[in-house]
């Protein structure tokens, strides 16, 4: 009687095992897949044969999110959440997916247990000031920018999203240091020349204007924009001593 229930037991885990080999099979063929649909195939496959396989849930999230089938990435990531509730990054996820569904409020909540698991988070604290930004809080997502600066000051999308804070409150002078960090960092970010020129425009040092637009044209001779933003410059013109040096240039002819 006593062989009888040891063979019995030695099945079940045999069964067991057989279980977890599979999930590792199918969790590895969905990780190599370059094919998203085909990933969330492979990965449920896994999750059949081990119901509490938190990488895989996880992954098959990641994947619904790039899908942007994001219903189905918040289940996932929840579930990850309920099998660890430490994980930072299930936690973060689920906060990026509820950002684009612009739920706000609910990627702020999951960014608060985020930061409460783990404050030096440089991430978190970028991303919780762009969803601050987006609920018109200037003065939280300020402070959030800040942070991820101080955490990470090679950080240079957290000054150029500062900057751009300081510049909707006016702060001009501080916008203009933030997006000068940016260049600093990343000198071939053209956003951060352009939205430095469109401050030395409205603070009316045209010629400073001029030659971040100038530096935007040599990185992007297409952006729509900064020609729009020299044609309002040829306006004042008549403030400009050197202008005639630059409209010469024609780059800057539309």
């Amino acid at each position: 009687m006593s062989d009888l229930k040891k063979r019995i037991k030695n099945s079940s885990s045999n069964k067991k095992l057989d279980k977890k080999v599979k999930a590792e099979e199918f969790f590895l063929r969905a990780y190599y897949s370059v094919n998203l649909v085909e990933k969330i195939k492979f990965y449920s496959a896994a999750i059949n044969f081990n119901y509490n396989y938190i990488d895989a849930y996880f992954n098959r999230g990641s994947a619904y999110k790039d899908l942007k089938d994001y219903d189905l990435a918040i289940r996932d990531f929840t579930k990850v959440i309920e099998l660890n509730s430490n994980d930072e990054d299930a936690y973060n996820n689920r906060a990026v997916t509820y950002y684009a569904k612009e739920e706000y409020n609910k990627a702020i909540q999951d960014y608060n247990k985020l930061l409460k698991l783990n404050t030096l988070n440089a991430n978190a604290y970028f991303n919780r000031g762009l969803t601050y930004r987006k609920l018109n809080m200037s003065e939280k997502a300020l402070d959030d920018f800040s942070t991820a600066i101080e955490l990470n000051p090679k950080d240079w999308e957290a000054y150029y999203n500062r900057g751009i804070m300081h510049y909707m409150n006016k702060n001009y002078e501080k916008a203009i240091y933030d997006y000068s960090k940016t260049i600093i960092i990343n000198d071939t970010y053209e956003d951060a020349y352009n939205n430095r020129g469109v401050v030395f425009y409205v603070m009316q040092e045209y010629e400073k204007a001029i030659d971040d637009y100038i530096k935007v044209i040599k990185l992007n001779p297409h952006n729509r924009d900064v020609y729009f933003n020299i044609a309002l410059i040829c306006k004042e013109k008549s403030k400009i001593k050197s202008f005639k040096n630059y409209t010469e240039d024609p780059k800057l002819i539309l």
